[in-house]
């Protein structure tokens, strides 16, 4: 039975997500204020804004978008058409003009469910933290349960490898204690109290250790007291130009033409719609593969070196980004691995992904992918390269299938710089 994650008990705080909550409102349009010298500054209006549809069963179709709420979305398309779909049929909306997701840069802060924030941390203590939010500008004030984060990283080395080095320290190391990672390399543990004055805040067995921020990389939450919220239902994914990716458990467009409502992690937030890339539909119809446990994960090294299969991130710690284009949902793994999924409810009817070597890898790297559904390989791509164009998996049929299987093998240089990304990797639900 295919099963999606559970995470663990939260132990930091007692706020709980109500799991009932329903979307209310998305809608993509950027807001305007029209002035008159005569009468005055009117109401805000509503400039439409053009973007792309990708439908579930469908053509991707192009348009101005004219309504978008908890149930459905219209465009006006270019022959003058009204089109109006359910959102259970909508896997995504995003905008036509072609502007991308900045790449993942500190200082930022990355949650337990994968988000991350981009912005300057302000304040912690034992209950919150607050984030200068550049999702909006000037920033927003931000607030998040501690214990929702993960980690959080102030600077990167210059250096490629170091960067890459710490970067897979904040993002995927799992501690029992809190950690200060320093800019000489080093770590601290113990128990963080707080920051302020410029200062890291942490409490060691022998003694209260006080650190500036520009002596740390990074601090690494103990993973023992961090949790991810249930995701139950329907829910939301958004992805930023600023380089940051948050779900959303209620949203609606409010009067100023922003997007406002709660995220899963429990903080009311809002932000300007010209700052999003990318809308997802998710927990309905579409399922994130990241978000299902898997039945089988094998990893066999070409030497020593092993490597598990990583959720909404590279194996190398880093966002999921090929040839420039950052993916907020998919699996990160390494030559050679296969990884398993039981579909023995009977409940699924296609998947897609779009899959490549990390940009992260420089141009290096060479892969095969393939998929085997019921033990029968049904897709395989060619050698793909750290510069091979990204390839779509389109709707791999899953009628009355059992198991399905993702497998990375080795291409024409054994596994070096093997980064291989199944990006935007989901389960297309019958629909009924």
């Amino acid at each position: 039975m295919l099963k999606q994650r559970r995470p663990q008990h939260r132990q930091r705080s007692h706020l709980f997500r109500d799991s009932g909550l329903a979307i209310l409102c998305v809608y993509l349009c950027q807001a305007v204020i029209l002035a008159d010298d005569s009468e005055g500054v009117e109401p805000n209006r509503v400039k439409p804004t053009a973007v792309n549809v990708q439908l579930v069963d469908g053509p991707r179709t192009s348009g101005v978008l004219s309504s978008l709420d908890a149930m459905e979305l219209s465009v006006h398309t270019a022959a003058g058409e009204e089109s109006r779909w359910p959102l259970t049929d909508v896997l995504w909306v995003a905008r036509q003009d072609g502007v991308r997701m900045e790449q993942e840069t500190p200082p930022l802060v990355l949650l337990a469910n994968n988000d991350v924030l981009c912005g300057e941390v302000t304040a912690v203590d034992e209950e919150q933290l607050t984030l200068a939010w550049t999702g909006t500008t000037p920033p927003t004030s931000v607030s998040i349960p501690m214990e929702s984060v993960r980690s959080i990283a102030f600077r990167q080395p210059q250096e490629p490898l170091n960067r890459t080095r710490i970067q897979r320290l904040w993002a995927l190391l799992q501690t029992d204690k809190d950690r200060l990672i320093s800019t000489d390399y080093t770590h601290i543990d113990g128990e963080l109290v707080g920051l302020s004055e410029n200062k890291v805040h942490l409490k060691t067995p022998l003694a209260m250790v006080s650190t500036p921020v520009e002596q740390l990389f990074a601090v690494i939450l103990n993973s023992e007291l961090s949790s991810a919220p249930l995701l139950e239902g329907s829910y939301v994914l958004i992805t930023l130009v600023d380089g940051s990716r948050v779900t959303w458990d209620t949203l609606e467009l409010n009067e100023s033409g922003e997007l406002s409502g709660a995220t899963v992690w429990g903080t009311q937030i809002s932000l300007p719609v010209d700052q999003v890339v990318q809308i997802q539909f998710l927990g309905d119809r579409v399922i994130a593969i990241a978000e299902v446990t898997p039945g089988e994960y094998v990893f066999t090294p070409y030497l020593t070196e092993k490597h598990p299969l990583i959720r909404n991130r590279n194996v190398r710690g880093g966002p999921l980004r090929l040839r420039g284009t950052s993916y907020a949902t998919g699996l990160g793994m390494h030559s050679k691995s296969a990884v398993t999924y039981d579909l023995t409810d009977g409940s699924y009817h296609q998947f897609r992904a779009v899959v490549g070597v990390d940009d992260i890898t420089g141009g290096d790297g060479s892969v095969v992918f393939s998929i085997e559904v019921d033990g029968l390989r049904v897709y395989k791509s060619p050698a793909l390269t750290g510069k091979s164009p990204a390839e779509a998996v389109e709707s791999i049929n899953l009628v009355g299938a059992k198991s399905l299987k993702l497998i990375v093998d080795f291409g024409e240089f054994a596994n070096i710089s093997d980064i291989a990304d199944w990006c935007n990797a989901v389960l297309i639900k019958s629909k009924n």
